[in-house]
């Protein structure tokens, strides 16, 4: 039973038992004859010790006060019992809420708020708990989406912040010498009877070739720096297969001035065929050094024609430089 419930029923029975002890009709005990005769309690005189008029008068007022000084004791007693409990479960309390989950503490809650007389503090500081609980759970969840709104808020501004990326020049035509694409391996396909070009920048031997995957009749023509009629005049060579390069066309060459090179791709097959084109500038070797002292109509790995000495004189120069 709650403490306070007991202390406030032994208030009620003392002053009941102080009514009865003290009333003019309820302070007489009846006795064989029906005749009401008065209870005297025998309390000492201070004078003497005995039991004379004055103090049998007095008797029923000593007795309340010494009954009314043990019921203050009782009840202080009682409460201070009470107030120890009461402070013990309520920490027990506060310490089980946040482990209940939210359905939890909403059905305890409810509950609570049904049996909430407004006359039991105890019971009134339970429900205080039990929406202080909710209150820290709605707040940190607050906490925590105000949190995740400012790093995104953050991570936008990082983004605004940072420069534009360009976008990708889109590739060239091909379908004459000036919308020439850049050979990079990459796969192309190419309509029947229809061209596509292609263009270099070299200063050294130039390596071009074609894959076709083993297609035949397609032609792989070069242009020479300088070129200006490119469909009247003819190319400077064409694409073969090469053993020793692994291509389907190959061609290799070198200008002495270098400059642009171009490149056409012909299909002359009556389907589409994909074709990769590519190139590679060479690092000169000593036949392009000859080449340049004895002309373009020499191809050879040593410089032994026409005036070997010149060249063993005009190598070192080159080489120097």
């Amino acid at each position: 039973m709650n403490p306070k419930r007991i202390a406030a029923l032994a208030i009620s029975l003392a002053v009941g038992l102080m009514l009865f002890m003290s009333g003019s009709v309820f302070g007489c005990v009846l006795n064989e004859g029906a005749s009401c005769v008065f209870r005297t309690l025998d309390i000492a005189s201070e004078e003497g010790g005995g039991a004379g008029r004055n103090n049998a008068m007095l008797g029923p007022d000593v007795d309340l006060a010494r009954l009314q000084s043990n019921l203050i004791t009782f009840i202080a007693s009682k409460l201070s019992g009470a107030t120890s409990t009461s402070t013990s479960e309520l920490i027990a309390l506060s310490q089980q809420l946040p482990q209940k989950s939210d359905a939890e503490l909403a059905s305890l809650l409810s509950s609570a708020k049904l049996l909430d007389t407004g006359n039991t503090p105890l019971h009134t500081r339970r429900i205080e708990l039990m929406v202080q609980e909710q209150t820290r759970r709605q707040n940190e969840r607050l906490a925590q989406k105000l949190a995740q709104q400012q790093a995104a808020a953050r991570q936008a501004a990082k983004r605004a912040a940072a420069p534009a990326s360009m976008p990708a020049a889109p590739m060239p035509a091909g379908d004459n010498p000036g919308s020439a694409r850049t050979p990079d391996g990459s796969t192309a396909f190419i309509d029947p009877g229809a061209s596509l070009w292609f263009k270099m920048e070299s200063l050294q031997r130039l390596y071009v070739w074609a894959d076709t995957g083993g297609v035949q009749n397609i032609e792989l023509a070069i242009y020479s720096p300088g070129t200006t009629d490119f469909w009247g005049q003819k190319p400077i060579g064409v694409g073969s297969k090469n053993k020793n390069e692994g291509h389907d066309l190959f061609w290799t060459g070198r200008a002495p001035g270098g400059g642009t090179w171009y490149a056409r791709v012909t299909n002359y097959n009556n389907n589409s065929v994909p074709v990769s084109v590519n190139f590679e500038r060479v690092k000169s070797r000593i036949r392009d050094f000859c080449t340049s002292c004895h002309g373009e109509e020499f191809d050879f790995e040593t410089c032994d024609s026409k005036d070997p000495k010149f060249c063993d004189e005009f190598l070192p120069s080159l080489l120097q430089k």
